[in-house]
This record gives structure tokens, C-alpha cells and sequence, in this order.
């Protein structure tokens, strides 16, 4: 029997905060501005306890996605600059308890 979720279509929902919060700690470990493991445990770790701490992002359209409007461009803009500012207190709680 298929979930619920898998009842509807929602190929092109998206949580738009999820793909900043990649982009920006990329832009952190290309540019070595803090050392941490960078497994995949620990940087799934990061990335989950971020997305807690941020506001989501939906869109629900592949239009949006590739032409976001000034509304939507906006509320991205505030998502990075808030994934800046958690980013690296996950990346230092992740390091002080590793599950790994």
C-alpha cells in the first residue's frame, strides 16, 4: 500500500532553505574557513540540525524555482543570511558530539 505522501504528486515541491543551507556550507568547507569532519554523517548532521533552527522555504513549482519573484527572492536572501549565522554553531556542536 503506498504512503500518503506517495498518493499525491509532489515532484516539484521543494524545500528551497535546504538547498542554501548545502550552498553555503560548500562555500565553508571550499574556502577552509573552519575544520570539521566532513563525512557524510556529520555533514547530514549539520545540515538537519540548520534546517531545524531556519525557516523553510517552500515552493511548489518548477517556475518558482528557476524565476523566483521578488517576494520569494527576498525571503530566500533572509534564509541565507540565517543559515550563515547557524551554520557554524551546527558545524560546532556536530564536532563536539560526532556520531561517529
Amino acid at each position: 500500500m503506498p504512503s500518503a505522501k506517495e498518493r499525491y504528486p509532489h515532484q516539484d515541491l521543494e524545500n528551497l532553505a535546504e538547498e542554501i543551507v548545502y550552498q553555503e556550507l560548500d562555500r565553508i568547507i571550499r574556502t577552509g574557513e573552519t575544520d570539521f569532519c566532513q563525512c557524510d554523517v556529520c555533514i547530514q548532521d549539520i545540515v538537519a540540525l540548520t534546517l531545524n533552527r531556519i525557516p523553510s522555504l517552500y515552493c511548489s513549482s518548477m517556475a518558482d524555482k528557476l524565476s523566483p519573484g521578488p517576494n520569494l527572492a527576498s525571503k530566500a536572501d533572509q534564509v541565507r543570511n540565517l543559515a550563515q549565522d547557524v551554520l557554524p554553531e551546527a558545524i560546532e556542536q556536530v564536532a563536539s558530539a560526532a556520531h561517529h
